[in-house]
């Protein structure tokens, strides 16, 4: 298999995207304008050649094609953040206000917050319990001393977009989740976190991948084992994948994970509302 050339999901700019040496083409570029705002499109493959092209504004088919800015989530996790860490040891960093770095050749804000220690405890537990469950909805953490001084810092795209803002300025966003919407994934990770402070303040989009970033997870990880109230009402649809992992989860795989951050109870609460959402969300063929 030498290429993979897919679609469904429009790119950005409009024009087609590629990736991995040009392995991977992102060849939807909105031709439905009057929804996607965009123009139509071709890849052509002639005798092992690739062209791209793409309905300039004089209605004329050019040469057209970008590259798509690699999410700063991308690659090894530990990598990742020990890169995350460097870049900012260098930073000063005010807390709760908001820097731009480049990292990885890519701007991105930066807030440091000096939290108390649970509420640092609850951010960096969040992007490890995403990542046990393999969601990648959680903006980067990663604490950061300056001056004898520990803070969490939070990242997301310099081009980042809340929902609030979007939902205010009729943006369309694509869903990138083959299996339903991501939202549903949201859902249910904040059951799993007690997260009672969602918002459109703090959900946000990166507008080159608009994949989701959640930020402000400080005050998840009650040791109630309810679920949060703002999705006790809601009925995501939870892909059979997702089930498979929540069921998955035990007090030990969750001890090992996130155990330097949570206590026992904030553990056991987490399994408690685990049994709730696999009671109420998971289909039965699922369960």
């Amino acid at each position: 298999l030498d290429r993979v050339v897919m679609g469904h999901t429009p790119t950005n700019p409009r024009v087609i995207q590629t990736r991995f040496e040009d392995r991977a083409v992102l060849a939807d570029t909105g031709m439905y304008g009057s929804y996607y705002k965009g123009r139509p499109s071709a890849v052509i493959f002639d005798r092992g050649e690739m062209r791209t092209l793409t309905l300039d504004p004089d209605g004329i088919l050019a040469p057209a094609r970008s590259r798509p800015a690699v999410d700063v989530r991308a690659g090894s996790q530990q990598a990742r953040l020990d890169r995350l860490a460097e870049a900012l040891s260098t930073t000063s960093l005010i807390p709760g206000d908001k820097v731009t770095v480049k990292i990885n050749g890519r701007r991105q804000d930066v807030t440091w917050h000096k939290d108390s220690r649970r509420e640092q405890n609850a951010r960096l537990a969040a992007l490890a319990l995403d990542r046990l469950l393999g969601l990648g909805l959680i903006a980067p953490v990663v604490f950061v001393e300056q001056n004898g001084r520990g803070g969490v810092a939070e990242i997301v795209p310099a081009t980042a977009l809340s929902e609030k803002a979007r939902a205010t300025g009729n943006i369309y966003r694509p869903n990138h989740c083959l299996t339903g919407s991501d939202f549903d994934l949201l859902l249910v990770l904040d059951a799993l976190m007690g997260q009672e402070t969602r918002t459109g303040d703090n959900v946000f989009y990166g507008r080159a991948s608009w994949l989701i970033y959640l930020t402000e997870q400080n005050r998840a990880f009650p040791k109630s084992g309810r679920l949060p109230r703002y999705v006790q009402q809601q009925t995501p649809t939870v892909p059979p994948l997702v089930v498979e992992r929540l069921a998955a989860l035990t007090v030990e795989t969750l001890t090992e994970a996130l155990g330097e951050y949570l206590d026992e109870r904030q553990i056991q609460a987490i399994l408690s509302r685990r049994d709730l959402v696999l009671e109420q969300w998971s289909a039965p063929e699922a369960r």
